[in-house]
């Protein structure tokens, strides 16, 4: 890969100075992007107990992702040699033309309010509106502009009801927020709106280099974008030939180059071209595609439908070559796990062929499936063994215990085999008679009485 020229199927992508400096900046937002979605990813349900405490402290998250965009702008515009630009007007001027966290929020909003809303026509008495905005301060003792970092997170303020009145709120609203709450599509939408904030921080970066120091840096406009878009739907609706789709996607790289789909289909399409597509990837900073190798590989396993190890172990050699065609380095961990579940249904399959149903039998056929076992390289049966002679031994010895009773109970007389018998047809028998004797013993005490 040369500096400013990067070659794939046969093409090349030409990377002029000024989108080499864009692509450096946008590696460090992306990366910020990728840390703040996998904090979310993992601490949502941590950082928020309920839709309440969403809708309340969403400003909040939303604050605390925009300091650290800013400060990472403010970074770039410094590697620069730009500091006359102060935080307050950064904001003010290059990141609020992007901002979209009110337009990103409005669909949890909107069902939050229509919840309480109805609540309150419902209960006026019980519910109050409040106010509920934080009220900022400036990234630094130099820069407090309160008021400026509110408009960019939203220009209208959320209105918020205080749910803390006397009674009980309605079950059926709570659950109502509760599945929102739960919803994948909740924290998608606050994921998304999270990761606008951060690429309105990197654009505004872009227009303020260029703005001081013009061509510095390369501003990918509107309508490169949607070339690049377009394109990608091409490939994905089937309307552009096989034989033409890897040129086509590269045309939409050099439209933009900061879309994840287009080098996943470039792979689904047309292959890793012998790493080159990886070192594109890197170059970007964009995804690596282990999840879409990992996929393509396992379902060359489901192909090979392998009922036994051997089966299995003749076809690995294929697998080690198709996981280098596709170069996909971490594949033996995906193998080895598939080798453990052929194991396991060979030797179920194997221990179906011997009876084990007596101790007798057990010590006949036990040493064979330890053979086979040895032969297919299953670890387990030495504790499955084990299991299935004391499941057979607990039997054999409930069998003895029974065979001492029926022993006992034979020595005795008629009468006391009848009433000390657990034969079920005697139990039956036992208490019918029971039966008989109390309402003969009933009749005789109403007389007397």
């Amino acid at each position: 890969m040369q500096p400013n020229k990067i070659e794939i199927f046969d093409s090349f992508i030409e990377i002029s100075c000024d989108k080499v400096n864009t692509n450096s900046i946008h590696k460090e937002f992306n990366s910020l992007t990728r840390e703040q979605v996998n904090l979310l990813e993992s601490n949502f349900y941590t950082r928020f107990a309920n839709l309440d405490e969403l809708y309340e402290k969403s400003d909040e998250l939303a604050y605390d992702v925009l300091r650290k965009a800013i400060d990472q702008a403010m970074k770039s515009l410094a590697t620069h040699e730009i500091y006359e630009i102060a935080e307050k007007q950064f904001l003010s001027r290059f990141v609020e033309p992007y901002a979209t966290w009110e337009e990103d929020f409005e669909p949890i909003a909107a069902q939050y309010e229509a919840i309480v809303e109805n609540t309150a026509e419902l209960d006026a008495h019980r519910t109050a509106r409040r106010q509920n905005r934080r009220q900022w301060v400036g990234f630094n003792q130099e820069a407090v502009y309160q008021a400026d970092a509110k408009n960019v997170i939203s220009n209208v303020g959320h209105g918020v009801f205080n749910l803390m009145a006397k009674g009980v709120t309605a079950i059926g609203n709570s659950v109502k927020k509760d599945e929102i709450f739960k919803s994948r599509k909740t924290v998608s939408q606050i994921i998304n709106g999270v990761t606008n904030i951060i690429n309105a921080a990197f654009l505004g970066t872009i227009d303020a280099i260029n703005s001081v120091k013009p061509g510095t840096v390369y501003a990918y406009s509107a309508e490169e974008i949607s070339k690049s878009k377009a394109l990608v739907e091409s490939v994905e609706n089937g309307r552009i030939p096989m034989e033409k789709i890897p040129l086509n996607l590269i045309h939409a790289i050099n439209f933009y180059p900061y879309s994840q789909k287009i080098y996943t289909l470039l792979f689904q399409n047309c292959g890793g071209d012998k790493g080159r597509l990886d070192a594109i990837i890197t170059y970007f900073g964009m995804k690596n595609l282990d999840a879409e190798k990992r996929k393509l590989f396992e379902n060359k396993l489901k192909e090979l439908n392998a009922s036994t190890v051997f089966e299995f172990q003749a076809n690995v050699a294929a697998l080690q070559q198709y996981a280098d065609t596709i170069e996909y380095s971490d594949y033996e961990s995906v193998l080895n796990k598939a080798l453990e579940i052929v194991k396991e249904n060979d030797f179920n399959n194997e221990v179906k062929k011997y009876p084990l149903q007596t101790l007798a039998e057990c010590d006949q056929n036990l040493p064979l499936l330890e053979d086979y076992c040895t032969q297919i390289g299953y670890n387990k049966f030495r504790d499955w063994s084990s299991n299935i002679r004391r499941k057979i031994e607990a039997v054999h010895e409930q069998e003895e215990i029974k065979k001492q009773k029926a022993e006992a109970l034979a020595k005795k007389s008629k009468f006391m085999q009848f009433l000390l018998s657990d034969d079920p047809s005697t139990k039956k028998k036992r208490g019918a008679l029971s039966l008989v004797l109390f309402a003969i013993l009933f009749v005789l005490w109403h007389r007397n009485s």
